[in-house]
C-alpha cells in the first residue's frame, strides 16, 4: 500500500490502514518530540505523539483530511508533532 492509498483508507476510517499509518510514523514522530522536549521522561514524548494521533483521528478525521500533499505525509506528521511538543513545552 503506497502513502496516498494509506492516507485515503485511513481517512475513510479503515482500522487496518490507520494501524499501518500509526506504525509507520510513530517512531520518527516520537524521536522528534523527544528532542523538542529535551526530556528523559519517555512518557511525556509518548503522550504528545498519542495526542497528535488522537487529534488526527477524532471528529471524522477532519484534521487528517487537511493534508494536501505539498510534502510527504511523514514530513507533515512530524511537523504537527513538533508543533504539539513545542506548544506543550510553552505551557
Amino acid at each position: 500500500m503506497d502513502e496516498a492509498d494509506l492516507l485515503a483508507r485511513s481517512i475513510r476510517g479503515d482500522p487496518a490502514a490507520w494501524e499501518r499509518l500509526v506504525s509507520a510514523y510513530a517512531g520518527v514522530m516520537f524521536a522528534v518530540v523527544e528532542r523538542c522536549l529535551r526530556t528523559a521522561r519517555r512518557t511525556e514524548a509518548e503522550d504528545v505523539v498519542q495526542a497528535v494521533f488522537l487529534k488526527l483521528w477524532e471528529d471524522d478525521r477532519r484534521r487528517l483530511r487537511t493534508f494536501r500533499g505539498g510534502s510527504r505525509l511523514g514530513t507533515w506528521l512530524v511537523a504537527i508533532a513538533r508543533r504539539e511538543a513545542l506548544d506543550g513545552r510553552r505551557k
